[in-house]
């Protein structure tokens, strides 16, 4: 995750920075404001990239670990969240096609890309136990529930949220 208050060295002083706030939003305003699909993609492409590395990271720190040591671990994943990468098998999707989604069809795009979080996640979770002998505490918490598409039938998915703890005792 990227923490200002976490890291050290100097990010804690540059990161409110007008520079580093450009180089950080930038491809994300041009993609919002449909300025380029070359921005879109650099942002999926990096969302992509930064979901696959940290699941992969946390499952090589877990196995580093030894002589029962406490070890924390905090990832945070935009899955499925907006923009909806791929479908349920993971193919990834093509932002000029997506971005003409009708309502309809972002309904099914976020529900394929929930198939595919789910799967990816509980993978997750059956090499973290297999790397901790089943010994650590692993949470998965969302944020917020679902955002409904236009629907006002369905404001309070918003607040729907996930809260999922397994313990070494298998509880």
């Amino acid at each position: 995750t990227r923490n200002e208050f976490w890291g050290g060295n100097l990010r804690l002083l540059t990161s409110q920075t007008m520079y580093n706030r450009i180089v950080k939003n930038l491809p994300f305003l041009l993609g919002r404001y449909k300025i380029t699909n070359w921005a879109k993609q650099k942002i999926n492409d990096g969302i992509w990239v930064h979901t696959h590395n940290a699941l992969a990271q946390t499952v090589a720190d877990a196995k580093k670990q030894k002589n029962g040591q406490p070890h924390f671990t905090y990832l945070h994943l935009n899955i499925p969240h907006d923009p909806y990468l791929c479908d349920s098998l993971g193919n990834r999707v093509d932002v000029s096609v997506a971005a003409k989604y009708t309502t309809v069809q972002r309904q099914d795009a976020y529900l394929q890309y929930l198939v595919y979080g789910n799967k990816i996640i509980l993978q997750w979770v059956n090499e973290i136990q297999a790397a901790t002998k089943s010994k650590a505490v692993i949470m998965i918490m969302s944020d917020h529930g679902v955002r409904p598409f236009n629907d006002q039938s369905q404001v309070r998915r918003r607040v729907d949220n996930l809260n999922a703890i397994y313990l070494p005792n298998k509880n």
